[in-house]
């Protein structure tokens, strides 16, 4: 077999391996409707939202993003959590949501332009979902945390941090608890951090 056929059947069979080396079931896929659920007003005009670079792995399996797994209560894996909107992606919606809702026009855009009046860049963003399951009852733990940089004409005013560590059980409705737990992650995050940023970007030159 030639070094070309080689390369080329390495990578879907890496992928094969992530979604079933030591994986008894098949990967849980988790779609998010993101609601809004913050408490902001104040905010006025409209407001450029970007990506930085480089926000968190590519997709492991083509068109999904692990985002995390789930086990039996021994330890045995059942499957990874997936989802098919990068993270990056999932934080940047729910932002345009929230601000939309506290009175901006949101315009997402690939990067933010050169002076621009009012911008959000997300610098940071991580979720993470995991799963422990029995018989009867289901566990999931949601990671989110979320680092943003406000913007006013031209040039960073601030550097925001957040983050949202929550667990629940279910014993019915098991399938959605993943997805629920991510809506109530984000939710957590977005509840302190859209006053934080519309603070930010409406406050006064000069004022402390």
């Amino acid at each position: 077999m030639s070094k070309t056929l080689l390369r080329s059947l390495f990578i879907p069979a890496l992928a094969l391996l992530l979604v079933g080396g030591g994986c008894a079931g098949v990967p849980q896929r988790v779609d998010l409707l993101y609601q809004p659920a913050a408490k902001a007003t104040g905010g006025s005009g409209s407001i450029y939202l970007a990506l930085a670079p480089e926000q968190g792995p590519a997709p492991t399996i083509p068109g999904q993003w692990v985002i995390g797994e789930s086990v039996t209560k021994n330890g045995e894996k059942n499957g990874f959590i997936v989802t098919h909107i990068s993270p990056g992606t999932m934080v940047l919606d729910a932002f345009s949501q929230e601000l939309r809702r506290a009175g901006y026009q949101p315009l997402p855009v690939k990067e933010l332009p050169a002076g621009v009046e009012k911008g959000l860049l997300i610098t940071g963003s991580v979720i993470r979902l995991d799963a422990t399951t029995s018989t009867l009852m289901a566990e999931v733990t949601s990671r989110v945390k979320v680092s943003v940089e406000p913007w006013r004409n031209g040039k960073a005013v601030s550097r925001l941090h957040f983050e949202s560590v929550l667990t629940d059980s279910a014993a019915s409705d098991r399938d959605r608890l993943p997805v629920d737990m991510l809506q109530k992650g984000l939710q957590t995050v977005m509840a302190s951090a859209v006053p934080d940023v519309v603070t930010a970007l409406e406050k006064k030159e000069g004022a402390h």
